[in-house]
């Protein structure tokens, strides 16, 4: 059973547009490709890049300053981010296509992740 802290209490679905702020500073970009699960906490000025898709799982956290790219221009790759449920991710992470994080997994802050030409995936830390 997950016990919820009091911010969660009137936790509802946010209210997203393309390219505006959300009510919690945070920007989401294609959000009709966005699925964000309940009791989910995005940290202020993170960005949402949901072109390929992102889908978030319930009781994820993600902290200030992310940036979740579902397509990377500078090396041509495009596909959906999934983030397990109750994942949390550092803030300032950034985060490119085709990345799963699994459940209860924890990014620290400050970390890239992305897949290499092998198919696997890597976390580095700034």
């Amino acid at each position: 059973m997950v016990v919820l802290d009091s911010r969660f209490k009137n936790w509802k679905p946010p209210k997203m547009k393309h390219g505006i702020s959300t009510k919690w500073n945070w920007i989401p970009f294609y959000p009709h490709h966005i699925k964000i699960g309940k009791f989910t906490d995005i940290g202020a000025l993170t960005l949402l890049f949901g072109q390929y898709g992102i889908e978030i799982g319930n009781y994820v956290q993600i902290g200030a300053g992310c940036i979740l790219y579902s397509e990377n221009t500078e090396n041509n790759t495009h596909g959906k981010i999934i983030i397990r449920e109750k994942a949390k991710i550092g803030a300032h992470s950034i985060i490119f296509p085709n990345v799963i994080i699994e459940a209860e997994e924890r990014i620290p802050a400050k970390s890239i992740v992305y897949v290499n030409k092998k198919n696997e995936r890597v976390i580095k830390r700034c």
